[in-house]
Formats: structure tokens, sequence, C-alpha cells
């Protein structure tokens, strides 16, 4: 706290006044967000800070955005079947304590109603809707005997809500989403799923090294902004897994960004899965990709399994930068736990 008085001291030589600060003891850090005079350009401030004040870390209070997009789709819900998860749902892993960055999420929904859900609102001003949080909620958590079951329906999902709606932008704020993150690291996270993305931000970056120093996971939607879009954030990060989407037939999603930075495939097409006000609907994105992935991860480690060795290349042999290492693929020694349980 006293490095951010005396910083804030140095930045009134700039004409910036502080606006909020708090402290994020479960990252190690205090958090400052200051006004700009009128007229200000950011670009050009954060270009001059840089050079005067080299050893401090700042970035603009960038805006992000939920990673989805609208779906009629196929009436399938292939997703399990395509990545070959244990069956019967829940029979090969113990809880786990899973953390989401995302919209609100309807715990009321029948997916989820009697799930261990634990919710806390970041969100300044108006909430966003829970359409998207509440999807990516059930695919991780939701009861196996719902029209949308969960990959993991024994864990506790920690639901961080960040997205607020003004008009018709959803997006949140770097502030936001530390203040989320923080709260997640002192809830003892094992993983994150982070289906939102936007530019690269330093004091972002840093929220999310501090959790990965924690040996917290962190897995990330790839983004849909296209094949020839810039890499997306956080997905992009060095030690956060990047996901992009595919179809039932295997089939890149065609608006997934693409990049050196994609590490896995996952079913992220037409998925069945929660709504905020209704029984389900078809949601199409690499954020509904993600927590595939974030729910094997868990798995994995439990089994002390490496992912990326057990993978369905697709594309180009080897790594590529359209499916990563290949198509998630839940690992075999578990698929043999899950049917000696059945039997």
């Amino acid at each position: 706290m006293a490095e951010a008085l005396s910083t804030a001291r140095q930045l009134r030589a700039y004409q910036l006044r502080i606006k909020s600060r708090q402290r994020l003891d479960n990252l190690g850090l205090v958090l400052s967000v200051f006004r700009l005079p009128p007229g200000t350009s950011v670009p050009a401030l954060q270009a001059r800070l840089r050079t005067e004040l080299p050893d401090l870390d700042l970035d603009a209070n960038q805006r992000y955005r939920p990673l989805n997009t609208s779906a009629p789709g196929n009436r399938r819900r292939y997703g399990h079947r395509l990545i070959t998860w244990p069956d019967p749902i829940g029979s090969c892993s113990s809880p786990f304590r899973i953390g989401i960055l995302d919209t609100p999420v309807s715990d009321r929904h029948p997916a989820l109603a009697n799930a261990a859900v634990v919710r806390r609102s970041f969100v300044r001003g108006e909430a966003a809707s829970p359409v998207h949080g509440t999807a990516v909620a059930s695919l991780l958590v939701g009861a196996p005997d719902s029209p949308t079951p969960g990959l993991l329906p024994g864990s506790q999902l920690f639901a961080a809500e960040v997205f607020r709606q003004r008009g018709e932008t959803t997006d949140t704020t770097t502030d936001s989403l530390l203040a989320a993150l923080d709260w997640l690291a002192g809830r003892k996270v094992q993983a994150v799923n982070l289906s939102l993305g936007g530019e690269r931000n330093r004091v972002f970056e840093l929220a999310l090294t501090r959790l990965l120093e924690h040996d917290i996971h962190l897995v990330a939607a790839a983004g849909n902004n296209g094949p020839g879009a810039s890499p997306v954030f956080p997905a992009a990060q060095k030690g956060v897994i990047a996901v992009t989407a595919v179809d039932a037939a295997q089939r890149r999603y065609a608006d997934a960004n693409r990049g050196d930075y994609i590490d896995l495939a996952a079913p992220g097409v037409d998925i069945w899965a929660a709504d905020g006000g209704a029984l389900g609907r078809y949601h199409t994105g690499t954020s509904f990709a993600a927590p595939f992935v974030t729910a094997a991860l868990l798995l994995a480690n439990q089994h002390g399994i490496d992912l990326t060795e057990t993978v369905k290349d697709l594309g180009p042999n080897g790594r590529d930068n359209q499916f990563g290492w290949g198509l998630l693929q839940v690992p075999i020694e578990c698929r043999q736990q899950a049917t000696r349980k059945v039997r």
C-alpha cells in the first residue's frame, strides 16, 4: 500500500487523480484506478509513463467481452461423446474446486438447483444477461439427470460474475477482473475457466501470472474473430491454455481464431447447455469449448496424465495453428476406470 500511495503522488505530476483503490491480498497486489484529464490520449500517456516510469506496472482499464455467438444448430448433444467422456457422468472423478469469470449465473436453473455453486458479483452497473454464465456453469457442474448434464457434477463452482450491460454492449473492465481473480484465489480454486477475451493487458497479465505461480490452472477461449484476427488475450498469454472449437464432424469452427498460441480443440459448435431463463438452448463459440478442457484438465491431473499426449491429431501432423495439439480426448486410463465402476 505504501508503494501504491507513493505512485499516486508521482502520477499527480501527470494530472492523474485516484478514482479507486483496492487491496488484492490473495494476489499480493494493490490495484489503483486513475481518472485522466479530458482529451487525454491513453496510448500516448501509456507510452510516456512506460518511458519515464519503467518500473511501474500499468495499463488501460481495458474492456473484455464474452466469446460467444448465437446458434440455431443441429439438435444433437455430441460433446461428451466426441471427447470420449466417461459414462456414466461423474463416475471417474473426485470433487474439484472450479472458478469461472463470466456473466451472472442462474443458480435456480433446474440443471444447477442442487449444484454446489457459490456466486459473487463484481459488476458495476447493470448486470448482463445470465445466458452465457449459466451455460458455462451447466457444462461444468450441471446435474447428471438434467437435460443439460455437466462434466463434473460433484464439483464446487465459484462463479465470479463480472459482466455488465451497457445498451447492447456486454463487457467488463480490468479492475473488475482483478477483484474477481483475487476472490477466486482466496477460495483455493484448482482451475479458472476464462470464456472471455480482449487485447493484451499488462495488469491483467500480472494477476494471471500470480495464479499460475500458485499452480492454479487457467483455461481460456481462443476467440471468435476469424482466421485472420489478432491473438486474443488472455488465451494468448504464456501459461494459459487456449481452446478453439470444432463441430460434431470435427471441423474447425469457421469464426475461430488461428495462431501459434492455440493449444487444444474441443466441442464448441451447437453445444446444448442451460439457458439463463429457459431449460436449454444451443450455443456456439470458443466460450463453450473451454469448459470441456477445464474439466478434462482437472481429471487428467488427478490421474497424472498430460492431455497433449492423448489428443486426436487434426489438420497438419503435430501441433498447428488451427487445432493446436489436436482434439481433446479423455485419458484412456480414466475410461477404463469408469467401466470397472459401472460393472
